[in-house]
């Protein structure tokens, strides 16, 4: 390798002595020289001079070409994602459906389980706001009652989609893409994901009580969780959150009281250029204990996964619906047939929160 001069020295072992050196420049023809010939001629300085290569249809300008060694870091590598975001993510309105699960496990045990395809419309696209759920509308296109809760109507876990969205690394400015300096940030490497290469970012919330989930529960006690970011676009394609949250009493239940954590993972996809929500899982573990002596009485798991099945970016729908109305006065009348002919397959989904801290 030359400096910017041209010069360049090289040690050439004796066993090497009947080989040849190669000289090139981009824009040049390349030379060979014979180091025989140089040892004979007791050459230990050589000056040589290569020809323009002559393009006979394409004329260059001159182009310098300069590099860093100093790798980025942390800090660099966040806030160049949220900077690229714009250009990323879909910065105008579009349609998205998904199908949408959710169950409640109480004791290990599914006491409801709903499915639905759900139409969306995003005002504003995918744009960093306080409540995203409020510039996202939908409509139920079609619904499915696996295990019915007596104590719930049909469309009673229709709710917790809307707020799903506000759990959204992009969608959402409550988290460490938007407020890093809350957050402390560790490079851990680059790894392979989904055949690309990425940065791998672990973060744990330095402030837990802000900036974390905006879940309206107690302040979070502990806050972490990892960020993969592609090294060329510095686009986010997935998004792990865990938050442990303080003990308080549950008020429709006097006498008990809940710990509540939370598992969020969320991936991106790429369509026409942009990048979208692929799957985002979402997992409410409750642990119920005895206020007056702390011993355990049950836990609970709310878990919700959505994944895309269809994106529209042009000629979009409008739909007027918000999202937090959909379950309301939106009956759909199941269709059997649709449920025997579609399948929807989930990314395994195991229930560990171990793994978070």
């Amino acid at each position: 390798m030359a400096n910017k001069e041209g010069e360049f020295s090289i040690l050439i072992d004796k066993a090497n002595f009947n080989d040849k050196i190669i000289v090139s420049a981009f824009g040049y023809i390349s030379d060979t020289i014979s180091i025989k010939n140089l040892v004979d001629a007791n050459k230990h300085y050589v000056k040589v001079k290569l020809r323009p290569f002559h393009f006979q249809t394409i004329n260059l300008n001159e182009v310098v070409v300069s590099s860093t060694s100093k790798p980025l870091s942390a800090e660099e590598i966040v806030a160049k994602a949220l900077i690229n975001a714009e250009l990323n993510y879909d910065q105008n309105p579009y349609n998205q459906t998904f199908f949408f699960r959710n169950q409640v496990i109480k004791n290990n045990e599914i006491i409801s389980h709903d499915e639905s395809i759900i139409a969306t419309y995003n005002s504003i696209g995918m744009k960093g706001t306080n409540n995203p759920d409020e510039k996202i509308f939908g409509e139920i296109q079609q619904t499915h009652v696996i295990v019915k809760n007596d104590s719930k109507n049909n469309l009673g876990n229709i709710n917790t989609f809307a707020f799903l969205f506000n759990r959204d690394l992009i969608l959402s400015k409550a988290n460490v893409l938007y407020k890093p300096t809350s957050y402390t940030l560790k490079k851990e490497g680059i790894v392979p994901y989904n055949e690309q290469k990425v940065y791998k970012i672990s973060f744990q919330n330095i402030e837990p009580g802000a900036y974390s989930t905006g879940y309206g529960y107690p302040a979070p006690k502990k806050s972490s969780g990892v960020l993969y970011i592609d090294m060329q676009t510095f686009a986010i394609l997935k998004y792990e959150h865990c938050v442990t949250r303080e003990p308080f009493e549950v008020k429709s239940q006097p006498g008990k009281t809940a710990q509540m954590n939370h598992k969020i993972t969320i991936t991106y996809k790429l369509s026409e250029g942009k990048y979208f929500i692929n799957y985002l899982n979402v997992i409410d573990k409750s642990i119920i204990t005895s206020t007056a002596d702390n011993s355990y009485l049950y836990d609970t798991y709310n878990v919700s996964n959505l994944l895309s099945t269809e994106i529209k970016s042009i000629n979009t729908q409008k739909l007027n619906r918000p999202l937090l109305k959909i379950g309301l006065n939106n009956a759909v009348q199941e269709n059997l047939d649709f449920w025997k002919n579609n399948s929807f397959i989930l990314p395994d989904e195991k229930i560990i929160f171990d793994l978070c801290y």
